[in-house]
């Protein structure tokens, strides 16, 4: 249990008020609050960082609503057995910012790391809880994270949702499903047309 702790109190003695005033704050909380937006930007800056020192990394998302930075989706350009968990405990290591990450899905460069309905197929399809889960224990956490059982202190899960390859799997993975660009255009047309009725 994580029991309260001294913080630095403020004692106001006085409000006083004047014509155009200047107050400065940011508003944090549940998402979509300042730190979000702060964290897109983060997410940007850090991906060049990232391909510099992990190569194989081809887009990397930290989901706004999961506090910018708790959660990271990435995709690789997958090339050998256990590349995925390399690239989680890689990640985890590099900048003390992403000590604080508390799940990282690893996906492969054919699923859109931005996209939650890419991310679930992945999920759905190329991962076995068996085998395919990485957890981690005592490890570093942000302060703030009411949900850690000891301050500072939490677990880590990492997902490897791509698909397996070489000693990963006994199974023939065969090729990549892909819908044909005329039946996709198809279905959105019909479920447009239906949208209404439904």
């Amino acid at each position: 249990m994580i029991n309260p702790e001294p913080f630095p109190v403020m004692t106001v003695s006085a409000v006083t008020s004047r014509p155009d005033p200047i107050y400065l704050s940011t508003y944090t909380g549940r998402p979509p609050d300042e730190p979000a937006i702060i964290g897109e930007v983060f997410n940007r800056l850090a991906l060049p960082l990232i391909r510099a020192q992990i190569p194989e990394v081809r887009d990397l998302w930290l989901p706004p609503s999961a506090c910018s930075y708790r959660i990271a989706v990435v995709s690789i350009n997958k090339r050998y057995p256990g590349q995925a968990r390399r690239v989680m405990m890689a990640l985890w290591g590099m900048l003390p910012q992403f000590s604080y990450t508390k799940m990282i899905i690893v996906v492969d460069d054919d699923i859109d790391p931005r996209n939650w309905d890419d991310i679930s197929w992945a999920l759905a399809t190329r991962m076995d809880p068996s085998r395919d889960v990485m957890m981690l224990d005592n490890t570093p956490m942000d302060y703030l994270d009411f949900a850690s059982p000891e301050p500072r202190l939490a677990g880590k899960i990492g997902f490897d949702a791509t698909n397996k390859i070489g000693a990963e799997t006994a199974c023939e993975w065969g090729a990549v499903m892909q819908t044909a660009p005329a039946d996709a255009a198809f279905a959105a047309d019909l479920l447009s047309r239906l949208e209404g009725q439904l």
